[in-house]
C-alpha cells in the first residue's frame, strides 16, 4: 500500500490525508491482514477504517461549522464594539467643538491616516471609553485633527478661488458675447451643396483679457480675499460691471499696442490701414480704431514661441495666437483633499507672441498678386487657394498658402548651397515661387473630390535635393518643365510609378479638386458687416496645423 507523505504542516493538495503516526499504524495493520491467509479479516477491518473515517468527518464537519459560527459571532462582536467606540469618538468631539470634515483625515497622508486608524478605527483592544482613557486618547487624536482641519480649510479655500474663477469666466465670456464684433464676413450661399462648408459666416472679435489677467486686477483679488461665497461673488461682479469693463478697456488698448508694435514700423505703415471689398462703401470700417484696422489686416501675422523650434511655422491672425497661448483649464476636483493635485495655470505672457516677419513679407506679395493689398485677413480667408506656381493644386486656406511659400522657400535656399553637386549630376532647379509677373495664387472654387494615380519625381529624389514630390501625371509633366527645365521627360529616368503601387496600398491616392476653366471667383462677391450687433454663439474657426521651415531669400535658379 502506497502513501503520500506531505513535507509540511500545511494541507496538501489531494483531498486525502493524514497524520504521520496514523499513516504508519494503517500501514503495518495493512501488510499484516494482508499477509494472513484469511482474507476476511481484511475486508471486516477496511469496512471498520472506513466507518471510522466517515464518522470523523461528520464530526469535524459539524465542528467546523461550530467554530466557523463562534468566529462570525466573535468578528461580529468586535465590529459592534469598533462602531460603538467609534461613535462614542465622534460624539466626545464633536462635543468638544470639533467638525465631522476634521474628523475625515486626508487620504494623501499616509502616516496620519495610519496613525488615526490605529487609534480609531482598528484598535488593538477596543475597550469602551472610561475617563481615563478617554484622556490618554484625546491627547493622541488632538495634533491630529489640528492638522487634518489646517489642511482641510487650505484645500477648501483653494477650490472656492478655483470655482470663483470660473464664475469670473463666465462672467467675463458674457460680456466678450454681447461685444460688436470688429468684423463679419458673410458670404452669398454658393450653388453647390458641396461648396457649403467653405462659405459659411465668420467674424472676428476684438482682442480680450484672459481670466487669469482679470484675477490680477486689484478690484478681484480684494474679492478673493473677502472670501465669497459664489453666489456673493456672481452679485459683486454684477454690480460692479462698470468698473470691470474699465479694466477690460484698458487691458485691450494695452494689448493692441503691443501688438502693433511687432507688426507694424512708422516707415512701413501704409495710408490705407485697412481696405473694405470693392463693392462696399469706403467708410464702412470708420468706426474702427488705427490699432484694430491693423490687427485685422490680412498681413499681420504672428507665431507663439512654443513653435518657435520648428523649421517653418505656421503664421497666425492676433486672434489665433492670442488663443494658442491662452491655457486650458483641468476641471476641479469635487473632493476638497484631491486639491492637493490641482494647480491652476498661470496667466499666459504676451511676450510669447512674436511677429512672423517672413510669413508678413509672403503675404504682401500674395495680397499684391490678388490685388488686394490692403484687405482685412478675414475677407481674404473666406476663400480657398491653389498655388499657380507648382504641381500642389490643394486648395488651401490663406494660412496655409502663404506657409506652402514658405516651405518652397526654404527649400530652395538649402537646395541652392548645393548647387555645385547638383551640377555634376545635370540637375536643374528652379525657383518657381520666386515673386514675379507671373500669377501666384489664385481663388478657386473647388468641385467634388475624385481619386487619381500620382507619380513621383525622380530628380526630386535624388540626393542632396531629396525631396518627396508626387503628382498626377499633367501636374508632374509640369513640374518637370518648369522646375528641371525637362521638356521631354522619360518613366523611369525623369520619374517613376510611386513605389506604393507596387504593394497595393492606397498611399499613392491623392484627391485632387478639379476646377472647370473660367470658373474662377467673383473677387467681389462678398457682403462684410463692419458694425454687427451682439453674437448669440461664436462659431470656431476651422485650424490646420502644420510644422514645417522658415527660410531667407534665394536666387531664381540653382543648377
Amino acid at each position: 500500500m502506497d502513501f503520500f507523505v506531505s513535507p509540511s504542516i500545511r494541507i496538501p493538495f489531494r483531498k486525502s490525508f493524514a497524520f504521520r503516526d496514523e499513516v504508519n499504524d494503517v500501514r503495518d495493520k495493512y501488510n499484516e491482514l494482508s499477509e494472513s491467509p484469511n482474507h476476511e479479516h481484511l475486508e471486516v477491518w477496511a469496512d471498520q477504517v472506513e466507518l471510522q473515517v466517515t464518522q470523523r468527518q461528520t464530526f469535524a464537519a459539524e465542528l467546523r461549522k461550530f467554530l466557523s459560527l463562534l468566529e462570525d459571532k466573535r468578528v461580529e462582536e468586535r465590529r459592534q464594539r469598533l462602531a460603538s467606540r467609534r461613535n462614542e469618538i465622534k460624539e466626545r468631539l464633536l462635543a468638544l467643538g470639533w467638525e465631522e470634515d476634521d474628523i475625515e483625515s486626508s487620504p494623501y497622508i499616509h502616516e496620519r491616516a495610519k496613525e488615526w486608524d490605529k487609534l480609531v478605527e482598528t484598535p488593538e483592544d477596543p475597550s469602551p471609553l472610561t475617563d481615563r482613557i478617554w484622556k490618554n486618547l484625546y491627547a493622541k487624536l488632538r495634533p491630529l485633527l489640528k492638522a487634518s482641519r489646517q489642511e482641510r480649510l487650505e484645500y477648501q479655500s483653494l477650490q472656492m478661488q478655483a470655482r470663483r474663477r470660473e464664475c469670473l469666466d463666465k462672467f467675463l465670456k458674457m460680456i466678450k458675447n454681447q461685444e460688436r464684433p470688429l468684423l463679419k464676413v458673410k458670404l452669398r450661399q454658393p450653388d453647390s451643396q458641396a461648396l457649403r462648408r467653405f462659405n459659411r459666416p465668420r467674424v472676428q472679435h476684438d482682442v480680450f483679457p484672459f481670466v487669469q489677467d482679470a484675477l490680477d486686477w486689484p478690484f478681484i483679488q480684494a474679492l478673493n480675499e473677502r472670501n465669497l461665497t459664489i453666489e456673493e461673488f456672481r452679485r459683486e461682479l454684477e454690480q460692479h460691471r462698470n468698473k470691470i469693463e474699465i479694466h477690460i478697456s484698458k487691458w485691450q488698448n494695452k494689448t493692441r499696442r503691443f501688438l502693433v508694435d511687432l507688426v507694424w514700423k512708422e516707415d512701413t505703415e501704409p495710408s490705407d490701414l485697412l481696405d473694405p471689398p470693392k463693392n462696399m462703401d469706403r467708410d464702412a470700417y470708420a468706426g474702427l480704431s488705427d490699432n484694430q484696422k491693423v490687427l485685422l489686416r490680412a498681413d499681420s501675422l504672428f507665431y507663439p514661441e512654443k513653435a518657435a523650434g520648428l523649421a517653418t511655422i505656421r503664421p497666425y491672425s492676433y486672434d489665433e495666437a492670442l488663443r494658442i497661448i491662452s491655457p486650458s483649464y483641468r476641471l476641479y476636483p469635487n473632493d476638497p483633499w484631491d486639491m492637493k493635485y490641482y494647480s491652476e495655470p498661470e496667466s499666459p505672457e504676451l511676450d510669447s507672441i512674436h511677429q512672423h516677419a517672413r510669413a508678413q513679407e509672403v503675404a504682401r506679395h500674395l495680397l499684391k498678386d490678388l490685388g488686394k493689398s490692403n484687405a482685412s485677413f478675414l475677407e481674404i480667408n473666406q476663400f480657398l487657394y491653389t498655388c499657380q506656381r507648382c504641381h500642389d493644386k490643394e486648395p488651401m486656406y490663406w494660412t496655409e498658402i502663404i506657409e506652402h511659400y514658405l516651405q518652397q522657400k526654404h527649400s530652395f535656399t538649402r537646395i541652392k548651397k548645393q548647387a555645385s553637386a547638383l551640377a555634376q549630376q545635370g540637375i536643374i532647379y528652379r525657383n518657381v515661387h520666386a515673386p514675379g509677373n507671373k500669377p501666384m495664387i489664385r481663388p478657386c472654387k473647388p468641385k467634388k473630390p475624385v481619386q487619381a494615380n500620382v507619380w513621383r519625381c525622380n530628380l526630386c529624389a535624388k540626393k542632396p535635393m531629396s525631396l518627396y514630390v508626387i503628382a498626377p501625371k499633367p501636374n508632374l509633366y509640369r513640374h518637370l518643365l518648369e522646375v528641371h527645365a525637362v521638356p521631354k521627360h522619360r518613366l523611369d529616368l525623369h520619374y517613376r510609378i510611386s513605389s506604393s503601387r507596387l504593394f497595393w496600398t492606397d498611399c499613392d491616392i491623392r484627391y485632387i479638386y478639379w476646377q472647370e476653366e473660367g470658373d474662377e471667383l467673383d473677387k467681389d462677391n462678398e457682403e462684410i458687416e463692419a458694425d454687427n450687433g451682439p453674437e448669440q454663439e461664436r462659431e470656431d474657426k476651422d485650424v490646420k496645423s502644420m510644422d514645417g521651415e522658415e527660410s531667407s531669400e534665394g536666387d531664381d535658379m540653382a543648377s
